[in-house]
């Protein structure tokens, strides 16, 4: 009989599939549809054995159940949507309240998503990690005002990109800000949350609810199933779920979510898309709407909000300085360092109070036990916003502190911790010069961070003929690993700063290819600062983070290839 050999098929792809070394390599080739497929061959070939009569007509009764059983089911289930769609259209309200932006305040789930799509100044949402207003206020503005958004340094502000019907506006862009609702507050409740994933059988409602002052206005409910297909795919397969983790099989209908209309008569579905633009009368933009976009007059002071918002954040930012500097702990101490270097004016009259507690928090730092796999000092988590700060400080203000920064330099792996303080603390001057070429000449080439010695002789200026000779002899043996890429890019840095240029162009072909651009723009001088060439940094950092602004390298990519960073 035909359906023999595709049924042995079948059976075949089903056993392989049920063991994780033969059935990763179906699930790759798309094993479930293939078995799927074989199914209705299957299927197909018993009905021809029937016609051909080459079997019994009782086996015709398989394909005539399978089929006739999916095809009742996709009537039961048309019927099922059509009840549900005239339910729902003739007990949803239409609008319940004209929403008043003066005077009322939107509060939702998903406010930035519907600020970006309907007309509306500005939504909010509830959020426990903004405190101490609790909401996140969404607004649309102009791409002029978005540019002059100056962002905090705990990511408080922030500004994203709008894409309505799928196309980049660039006239415009969504501002999100700490803030709590100043007017009316209307609520919006969505049960169950829109997140919630999971599909049950039939249709599946979705209530959305808008209550101001306590009272319901209005309740919206939609629904949603999941829709058999005219024909009949079908998945049968296995796969590995990764959040078990467990090897499991399935089989199923392969279905498509169908959202059943639901909107009152009367009401134009394509101004009024949502439940909540339908109940508060609030439009969608229509296409082509946001462009030459120029706000909302409810919004034209707000950058004057931003700025105390970033200004608020910055003194929470030093008041934990505070904090440490008067021996105290604080909750972040990892992303302190970066906040504060951000503003190294407001640094210096700090320099020798940080430069004061540092030294005595690296002074308690201890070794780690014998045997113990942590290579580092035990250091307070403390000193890591301190060294962060130093490094970042102006000239002026970290030569006063530079020789103490020097002596902590010379303590075990102090590089390993504070790698920018490390560099800084070569500026202490020419006295520096013997502790980092014996850095330089003992630090092995499979040791992490071992191009940071030679960025420090960068920032010295100087060296004998001894340093400059072995330079040049590691620099065309540096391989093409990426950690020897780095440091080959610090001794070209560094050879440049020594005049060694014609060295340099001699040996180019023994560098990557990849960094020619980058070399022929610093040769060039390009980028070229007090400090050095690329102002003695190379492009990929090997510290945490990123270096502070004065240390940050000052050649950029453009699409005119590599710039000078404008200051």
């Amino acid at each position: 009989m035909l359906f023999l050999k595709p049924l042995y098929v079948l059976l075949a792809l089903i056993a392989l599939q049920l063991f994780p070394y033969t059935g990763v390599f179906l699930m790759i080739a798309g094993g479930g549809l293939i078995t799927g497929v074989v199914v209705h061959v299957v299927l197909v070939f018993m009905a021809l054995d029937v016609a051909l009569r080459r079997a019994t007509p009782m086996l015709l009764l398989v394909p005539a159940l399978f089929y006739g059983g999916y095809y009742l089911a996709c009537f039961m289930q048309q019927r099922e949507i059509a009840h549900a769609a005239t339910e729902l259209a003739s007990t949803n309200p239409g609008r319940v309240l004209s929403f008043d932006p003066d005077v009322d305040s939107l509060v939702m789930t998903g406010a930035g998503a519907f600020v970006s799509t309907h007309e509306i100044p500005v939504a909010y949402e509830e959020s426990k990690y903004l405190e101490p207003q609790g909401y996140a206020a969404s607004r649309l503005i102009p791409r002029d005002q978005c540019d002059a958004v100056r962002k905090d340094t705990r990511r408080r502000i922030q500004t994203l990109g709008v894409q309505p019907y799928r196309v980049f506006v660039k006239d415009a862009c969504q501002l999100v800000l700490p803030e709590a609702p100043p007017g009316r507050v209307i609520s919006v409740t969505v049960s169950p949350e829109p997140n919630d994933g999971r599909m049950k059988p039939g249709v599946n409602i979705r209530t959305t609810t808008i209550m101001a002052d306590g009272k319901t206005l209005g309740s919206f409910r939609t629904g949603s199933i999941m829709r058999l297909p005219a024909f009949p795919w079908i998945y049968a397969g296995c796969a590995l779920n990764s959040a078990v983790p467990k090897w499991q099989c399935d089989a199923a209908f392969m279905s498509a979510r169908l959202e059943i209309d639901r909107t009152p008569e009367g009401v134009d579905r394509a101004v009024y898309d949502t439940p909540v633009a339908v109940m508060l009368g609030i439009r969608k933009y229509p296409p082509g709407a946001l462009k030459g976009f120029r706000g909302y007059l409810q919004n034209a002071d707000i950058l004057q909000a931003v700025e105390r918002e970033r200004a608020s954040v910055e003194n929470q930012d030093f008041a934990e300085l505070e904090t440490i500097l008067s021996g105290g702990r604080v909750e972040r101490p990892g992303n302190l360092g970066w906040a504060l270097a951000q503003n190294p004016k407001r640094l210096e009259p700090y320099a020798e109070r940080m430069a004061q507690r540092f030294v005595e928090l690296e002074s308690a730092a201890v070794e780690p036990p014998p045997g113990s796999r942590d290579r580092r000092l035990r250091r307070s988590p403390e000193a890591r916003p301190l060294a962060a700060a130093l490094a970042a400080l102006s000239p002026e203000s970290f030569a006063a502190v530079a020789e103490r920064m020097f002596a902590l330099a010379q303590r075990p792996r102090f590089w390993a911790d504070h790698a920018a303080l490390y560099l800084r603390a070569a500026d202490a001057g020419p006295q520096t010069l013997a502790f980092y070429k014996a850095e330089f000449l003992e630090r092995r080439v499979e040791e992490p961070y071992d191009g940071l010695p030679v960025l420090a002789l960068c920032r010295i200026g100087s060296a004998d003929a001894d340093l400059v000779s072995e330079m040049k002899a590691r620099y065309p043996l540096d391989g093409k690993k990426r950690r020897r890429g780095q440091r080959q890019e610090a001794l070209f840095l560094t050879l440049l700063k020594f005049g060694e240029a014609d060295f340099l162009r001699a040996n180019d072909l023994t560098a990557p290819a990849r960094d020619k651009t980058w070399r022929e723009a610093v040769l060039a001088g390009k980028g070229r600062t007090a400090t050095g060439p690329n102002n003695c940094m190379t492009e990929a950092w090997a510290g945490d983070g990123k270096p502070p602004r004065i240390m940050a390298a000052s050649l950029i990519r453009t699409r005119n290839g590599w710039e000078a960073a404008a200051e």
